[in-house]
Parts: structure tokens; C-alpha cells; sequence
């Protein structure tokens, strides 16, 4: 789905009384939430959503993360986000520039691994940030 209409859909929740919107495109829809979500109730949601997948839909998600044939040392120019917690062992900036030359770094601070949840609002203005910069869809 087109970043710009994923911005589009930020701005209307942003604009609007809802507390969710959505929107289908094919296959593919995006959801966007302004709930709060704190606590408790937020590091469970992920882990219990994880679990309800089906085993062949995990198993397959793994053998492809490890496939060597897709790891290799092919440069990407096209524009790259990474939003990362605070202090993230996971976001090395030199390492993932060497690959993808297009890349923006982020780090939010007081974070831990739901970024998108934990500090919705600075995470949709980098987001929206990102999107604003790429160049016009032909």
C-alpha cells in the first residue's frame, strides 16, 4: 500500500472524533488506532496475538527470516525508516547504511520494544515525516 495513503489515513484520524479507522486496498488494509494502550494490557497484546498464529504460519515466517538465499550484500537506494527503541540493540545505523544507503535512524528515548505504542505520538510524526520526504508516486 502507497506510504502517502497511510499518511492520509493518519491525518483523517488525527482530524477526526474516531477512536479507529481503516482502510482495505485489495489484500492488503492498514488499521490505525488513537486508544490508549498502557500497562499491563499492552506487553500482553502482541505476545497473545503472536501465539494464536498457526504453527505452519510461524514455522514459515522463520525458515524464510534464515533463508541465505535472501541475505547477501546487495545495496539498496530506495528510501528506509528505522524507528527503534531507546537505547535498541537491534538498530546498528553503520552496519544497515552499508546495505541500504537511503536510510533514516531513529531512536525514541524512554521506549522499550512497542515504540508505535508506548510513544504513539512521536512515532506518527516520524512516520509522517518519513512519508512527506519520499518523492511523488508516478
Amino acid at each position: 500500500m502507497d506510504l502517502r495513503k497511510i499518511k492520509k489515513l493518519i491525518d483523517l484520524l488525527e482530524e477526526s472524533n474516531l477512536a479507529e479507522i481503516e482502510i482495505k486496498e485489495g489484500e492488503e488494509s492498514v488499521r490505525l488506532s488513537r486508544a490508549p494502550v498502557s500497562g499491563y494490557g499492552m506487553m500482553q497484546a502482541p505476545p497473545q496475538m503472536m501465539m494464536a498464529a498457526p504453527e505452519a504460519t510461524a514455522y514459515g515466517a522463520m525458515v524464510a527470516t534464515f533463508d541465505p538465499k535472501i541475505w547477501g550484500n546487495d545495496v539498496m537506494t530506495m528510501p528506509v525508516l528505522g524507528i527503534f527503541a531507546d537505547k535498541s540493540a537491534l538498530g546498528n545505523p553503520e552496519v544497515t547504511k552499508k546495505i541500504f544507503t537511503n536510510y533514516e535512524h531513529h531512536e525514541v528515548p524512554g521506549t522499550g520494544h512497542f515504540v508505535m505504542m508506548e510513544k504513539p505520538g512521536e512515532f506518527n510524526a516520524l512516520l509522517t515525516s518519513f512519508v512527506n520526504k519520499l518523492p511523488a508516486a508516478r
